[in-house]
């Protein structure tokens, strides 16, 4: 009997501390699964980062299940050195050898640094999977010859072989519905997307690289109103207590000129009165260019939090970036949103290769009053990814290699004093204060719960937001007077010292945060 049995798996990796804390689930694999099912797979997805899951106790269960095909998605270098441990040991049963391949971001953009360093990996899907992984397994399967499928990466004995990229899928409306998981850890929301890539190509960012469209029409695709309500409606009919909708796309509602798909998707979810939340990502310019009214209703069919990616507050870096906005129209934007009370999120990149000490001060001072930030936004720094357009500006002109001593995933970059001071102190307090960390997060998000407006809140906002600000400039004086930020000792000594110091702070911040919202309820 021909074996049909497939798992996906999820890696256990937490990320930062702040990622860390955000459990959903890989929508990915929810295509992927789909199309497989389709086909006439049994599939099992094993999400070891929800589940908290060790590689023993996952290649464990996959041995049981003996499948011949096994595929680990890998947003992140970090995730390989589990997902190696995990094939490891699936192969060392002689009963059963699956064949292991990769997907997602790290994979698709250094296929051959991702074989490289998961030696029990077989190959590597690029880009979108959904196609390449059915005709993968359907081969695999039968038998029959697999490694000149378009969209594949293998290695054989002496090389790796990278071939052709496979052509996008245009209209996002014919692919399938995704199988959801969410429900099954109890989590509280849906992953879903409204649309594949970015009108916009920022410097830094992987998403293109990942899409490699040929065209602009390519480059972002989205899908109908009516296509995404047929996914929600299904959703809340399947799963009646899950009510928050998270779009993971960077870019749901694109250009201008697909104002009317917005306004037909608000005015079908104000028909249907499904009593649904959701969450969206944008740009700040798309936010000043929509009309208030629209935000307003759309606001009052569901809309909650915007995530924009406003990444510094000075002109020239802005420009490096590809960003077409500027920090005027961004705070105009988030003074929108916050108005309508829809919440709003944002990327920031504090450390960048063209900053100055000037330059974080000034941003610094911006962050203090843009929004409600986190500390972590204070200790961004913009990595290089491989495959975009900003390795060949900074190269010109800075050193760079691969951070974690030449295993990290992305490249880093020399900086002047006392900006590497500052990059290590902040990597330093990152790395080995969790605990502080997390406890200055619980406090932030404690603050963000509780309800918008009122003298109260608002001044717990902004002791929050001058205790971030003061942690960060202190860092930066503390920084200028380290005479060798190799010494472990004077980098110790001095994240003890900022421990230290701001410890009793955060202690205190808490329990008046404690007293407010117990008053409240």
């Amino acid at each position: 009997m021909t074996n049909k049995k497939i798992v996906l798996i999820n890696p256990n990796n937490k990320g930062n501390n702040v990622q860390g804390i955000f459990m959903r689930e890989n929508l990915g694999l929810c295509y992927i699964a789909a199309y497989l099912r389709k086909s006439g797979f049994e599939v099992q997805i094993i999400d070891a980062r929800i589940e908290n899951s060790s590689p023993e106790s996952v290649a464990s269960r996959i041995i049981k299940i003996r499948p011949f095909l096994v595929g680990f998605s890998v947003i992140a270098k970090t995730a390989i050195d589990w997902c190696e441990e995990t094939a490891k040991i699936i192969k060392s049963d002689k009963n059963n050898t699956p064949h292991t391949c990769l997907g997602n971001y790290f994979p698709t953009l250094q296929p051959i640094r991702a074989l490289e360093s998961m030696p029990s990996a077989d190959s590597v899907i690029l880009g979108e999977g959904e196609i390449t992984i059915v005709k993968l397994a359907n081969r695999l399967s039968r038998h029959t010859k697999w490694k000149h499928i378009v969209g594949l990466v293998y290695r054989t004995k002496s090389k790796i072989v990278v071939n052709k990229r496979r052509k996008l899928t245009r209209n996002l409306d014919k692919l399938l519905l995704p199988d959801h998981y969410a429900s099954e850890h109890n989590l509280p929301e849906f992953a879903i997307e409204g649309s594949r890539g970015c009108y916009r190509a920022c410097s830094f960012c992987s998403i293109n690289p990942f899409i490699q469209a040929k065209t602009i029409k390519d480059r972002w695709r989205f899908r109908s109103a009516q296509n995404m309500i047929v996914e929600i409606k299904n959703a809340t009919k399947k799963y009646p207590l899950l009510k928050i909708f998270r779009f993971i796309d960077p870019d749901f509602i694109g250009s201008p000129q697909h104002l009317d798909r917005l306004k037909e998707f608000i005015s079908i979810l104000k028909k249907e009165k499904l009593g649904i939340t959701f969450i969206i990502d944008t740009r700040t310019e798309v936010v000043n260019d929509i009309p208030r009214e629209i935000w307003q209703e759309f606001y009052n069919v569901g809309l909650r939090e915007i995530f924009l990616g406003v990444e510094t507050a000075i002109p020239e870096i802005k420009k490096k970036m590809l960003k077409y906005s500027n920090i005027d129209k961004d705070i105009s934007a988030i003074n929108l949103l916050n108005s309508l009370n829809i919440r709003t999120r944002f990327g920031f990149m504090m450390i960048t290769p063209w900053s100055t000490e000037e330059n974080l001060i000034t941003n610094a001072n911006v962050l203090r009053y843009l929004g409600f930030s986190r500390l972590d936004k204070y200790f961004q720094e913009m990595y290089l990814v491989p495959g975009t357009s900003a390795i060949n500006l900074v190269d010109k002109n800075v050193k760079i290699w691969f951070d974690n001593d030449g295993k990290g995933e992305y490249y880093t970059y020399a900086l002047p004093s006392p900006l590497k001071e500052v990059r290590t102190m902040c990597r330093f307090l990152v790395d080995q204060y969790q605990v502080f960390f997390n406890q200055i997060q619980s406090v932030h998000e404690k603050i963000r719960q509780m309800e918008i407006g009122g003298n109260k809140v608002q001044k717990l906002k902004e002791k929050m937001n001058d205790f971030n600000y003061s942690i960060f400039v202190d860092i930066i004086d503390i920084a200028k007077n380290i005479s060798d930020i190799k010494n472990s000792k004077s980098v110790e000594e001095c994240a003890n010292n900022i421990v230290k110091n701001y410890k009793p702070k955060i202690i205190s911040l808490e329990k008046e945060v404690n007293f407010v919202k117990k008053i409240n309820n």
